[in-house]
C-alpha cells in the first residue's frame, strides 16, 4: 500500500518548491527513487522477466504510465505560458520557458535531459522532470537485469555505497549525492536490495514496538529534513546536511519496508490507490499550477515563504488535485486498460 505514501512525498516537494522550504523535497525525491527500485524489480522478477519480450512489455508499461499524463501537463504549461507571457513564467522558475531549438524540444518531449546533472538543462517546461530522466536510466539497467539476483543487487548496492562515502570522504559537494545520475544508484539499488531480502527485514521490521509504523516513521522523516534544512543556514550544524541526508535514504527504507505488509492508519485499500493515482500529475504540474493561481490572484508571479507565498501554496494544492482528477479520468483511466493487457500478456508469456 504505497498510494498515500506517494502523494505525502509529492506534497511535500511542492511545499519544497513554492514556499521555499529548504532540503525537505530533496528527501522527498530519495524516498520516490528507493521505492522505484523496489516496484521495478518486483514487477520484472514477478511480471515481465528477463526475456526480450519481457523487457519488450515492461518498457511499453513503463512508457504508458508516464509519458499520456506527462504530455498532457506539457500541453497545458505550453498553453499557460503563451497565455501569461514566457517573461513572466520564467520570473516564477527560471526553467519554465519554451524550447529555442529542435534539442531541446527532444529533450522536453523525451523526459530524458542529456547532462549528467539533468538539474542543469533549461529550458524544462515541468522543472521536476529532471528527476524522471534518473528514473528513466535505473529503469534500464533493472530491465537489463541489474538487480535480477541477490548477488547481483548486493554487488550493485556496496558500489553504490563506496560511491557515496567516496563523495563525502573527498568533499564532493552535495549535488553530487542528489542531482548527479549516479546519485539515484543508492536509493534505487536500497529498494531492489528491500525485494530480495524482504523476508529477513520484514522479521525485523515487525519485531519493533507497535509505535515505530509508517506513519511515526514518517513524522522521523519531517523532523530530519527540518533538522538538514536548518543546517543550511546555522553553520554550526551544516555537516547535518550531508548525515541528514543518509539518514534519510534509511528512514524512507523503512517506510517503504513497513509499507509492504502494513498501512498508515485508518486508510482502506482502495482509498490508497485512489489517492496514489494523485501523485505523479501534482508532481508534473505544480511549479505550472502554481505559476497560473499567482498570476489569477495578485497579477505577478509569487512564489516563497511569506503571505503572498503561503496563500497560492494551498490554492495551487486544491487546483492541483482538480486538474489533475481530470488528466486521471480522461488520460490515465483509458490508458489503464491498455497497460492491463500489456502486464497480462506479461504474465502469459511467463507461464
Amino acid at each position: 500500500m504505497f498510494g498515500t505514501y506517494r502523494l505525502f512525498l509529492a506534497i511535500i516537494v511542492v511545499f519544497h518548491h513554492l514556499i521555499a522550504i529548504p532540503v525537505i523535497g530533496h528527501h522527498a525525491v530519495q524516498g520516490f527513487f528507493i521505492l522505484s527500485g523496489y516496484l521495478m524489480t518486483f514487477i520484472m522478477r514477478n511480471s515481465y522477466g528477463y526475456s526480450l519480450g519481457g523487457i519488450r512489455r515492461f518498457a511499453v508499461n513503463r512508457f504508458l504510465r508516464l509519458y499520456p499524463a506527462y504530455w498532457m501537463v506539457l500541453i497545458l504549461s505550453v498553453l499557460a505560458i503563451y497565455y501569461f507571457g514566457e517573461n513572466q513564467a520564467r520570473a516564477y522558475r527560471a526553467f519554465i520557458f519554451l524550447p529555442r531549438n529542435p534539442g531541446e524540444i527532444a529533450q522536453n518531449i523525451s523526459l530524458i535531459y542529456l547532462n549528467l546533472f539533468p538539474t542543469h538543462v533549461a529550458p524544462r517546461i515541468s522543472p521536476p522532470t529532471w528527476a524522471l530522466t534518473i528514473e528513466l536510466v535505473f529503469y534500464f539497467l533493472i530491465a537489463l537485469g541489474l538487480s535480477r539476483s541477490r548477488l547481483g543487487t548486493s554487488l550493485w548496492l556496496a558500489a553504490s555505497v563506496l560511491y557515496t562515502a567516496i563523495s563525502i570522504g573527498i568533499d564532493l559537494p552535495y549535488r553530487y549525492r542528489y542531482s548527479f545520475i549516479l546519485a539515484g544508484s543508492l536509493p534505487f539499488s536500497l529498494g531492489s536490495f528491500l525485494f530480495h531480502f524482504r523476508g529477513s527485514i520484514l522479521k525485523i521490521i515487525s519485531s519493533l514496538p507497535r509505535f515505530i509504523n509508517p506513519a511515526t516513521l514518517s513524522l522521523l522523516f519531517l523532523v530530519n529534513s527540518s533538522m538538514a534544512a536548518a543546517g543550511k543556514g546555522i553553520p554550526s550544524l551544516s555537516f547535518y546536511e550531508t548525515w541528514g541526508s543518509c539518514l534519510n535514504i534509511c528512514i524512507h527504507f523503512c517506510i517503504i519496508a513497513a509499507l509492504i505488509e502494513g498501512k498508515y492508519p485508518a486508510m482502506t485499500k482502495a482509498l490508497d490507490e485512489k489517492l496514489g493515482n494523485y501523485s505523479y500529475p501534482i508532481y508534473l504540474m505544480h511549479w505550472q499550477v502554481g505559476f497560473v493561481v499567482s498570476m489569477i490572484l495578485f497579477s505577478k508571479p509569487v512564489n516563497g515563504f511569506h503571505g503572498q507565498g503561503v496563500i497560492s501554496v494551498f490554492v495551487t494544492l486544491v487546483a492541483s488535485f482538480g486538474v489533475s482528477f481530470l488528466i486521471i479520468k480522461f488520460v490515465d483511466q483509458p490508458i489503464e486498460t491498455i497497460r492491463r493487457r500489456v502486464r497480462s500478456r506479461a504474465k502469459l508469456a511467463s507461464t
